[in-house]
């Protein structure tokens, strides 16, 4: 690499061929670097430089290369992971370059509970000359749905799509791969929570499912959101395997019998999901009543597959459901 440091290996190299160190020794040198170990570093200094001496080079050319090598070791990388990340580096600078405003609402959308992050991403948004407008639920519900019709073998020819969030749900009714009719409702976990939700939104909700669903039968209700995953796990089922109406109320006292502690150490729980999930479960429960479904599936998709489902249908390489 033309006398640039540029893997964790190199260090290596350097310590056994300078100084004589072992294989072995040279990787006590680079973890201790890595780790920024100042106690170890100096005696790793020390041998270095006298190891060095006694190879025939001098004292303060030894202490020199040490210098540069010490700041290295704290960033590099070893040579495969390296090459990992510049296989990941290009792949995103690609997606950023020419598929700019897809890439950064993939980004920002993952990344929506870290505001240093999304301070980040909007700065360059900023340099970029890019508008920043927030994708609505019902967006969001739409193409999670076509994500979810176009990605697997169709377990049933009817679904309500419930799409779960903190201020709102969004109910997609689909039949043979049709959207027949999408609805946002002012109802999510934080509104329940914090008792802000109206009545007449429940009564909406309600009225809207039964009236909507009654013309189909044996509807399959798909859960989105991330405590539709949280459900899935605590359920032991896998990606699309069915959990009954019966199993989600059991899972349903489970979860109410607990505390918030308890929710977190033996459920696995994050913190910011201990809370959510009962009246996430509420809301996929009462789904499932009012529809008279009997199933109950979680997909593995998200609002970034279906952001880059929406790259392809834009360039031709699919057909939009609605």
């Amino acid at each position: 690499t033309y006398g640039v440091i540029i893997y964790q290996e190199q260090v290596m190299q350097i310590a056994q061929v300078l100084s004589g160190f072992t294989a072995g020794e040279a990787d006590i040198l680079r973890r201790a670097m890595g780790k920024k170990k100042r106690a170890e570093l100096e005696k790793q200094k020390a041998r270095f430089i006298d190891g060095a001496y006694q190879n025939g080079i001098p004292k303060d050319v030894a202490a020199s290369i040490f210098l540069k090598i010490e700041p290295f070791a704290e960033y590099g990388f070893n040579k495969s992971h390296a090459a990992a990340y510049a296989i990941i580096a290009y792949q995103t600078a690609y997606l950023k370059t020419h598929f700019t405003n897809e890439f950064f609402s993939a980004s920002m959308s993952m990344e929506l509970s870290n505001q240093k992050k999304l301070g980040e991403f909007y700065e360059e948004l900023k340099r970029l000359n890019i508008k920043i407008d927030l994708i609505s639920g019902k967006k969001e519900a739409l193409m999670i749905a076509n994500v979810f019709l176009n990605s697997m073998e169709n377990l049933a020819n009817n679904y309500l799509y419930v799409d779960v969030g903190g201020g709102s749900t969004e109910l997609n009714l689909i039949s043979k791969n049709k959207i027949i009719d999408t609805k946002s409702f002012k109802i999510g976990t934080v509104r329940t929570l914090n008792n802000i939700t109206k009545d007449i939104s429940w009564h909406n909700f309600k009225n809207w499912i039964e009236n909507n669903s009654k013309l189909y039968k044996n509807i399959v209700v798909i859960g989105s959101g991330g405590n539709a995953s949280k459900i899935l796990k605590i359920s032991k089922k896998n990606i699309n395997e069915v959990i009954s109406i019966n199993e989600l109320e059991e899972i349903n006292s489970l979860v109410k019998s607990m505390s918030f502690e308890d929710r977190i150490f033996k459920l696995q729980l994050n913190a910011d999901r201990a809370d959510v999930i009962i009246p996430a479960i509420n809301i996929y429960l009462k789904s499932l009543k009012y529809s008279k479904s009997k199933s109950f599936i979680v997909p593995r998709i998200g609002l970034a597959d279906g952001v880059i489902r929406h790259i392809h249908l834009n360039n031709n390489e699919g057909q939009l459901l609605r």
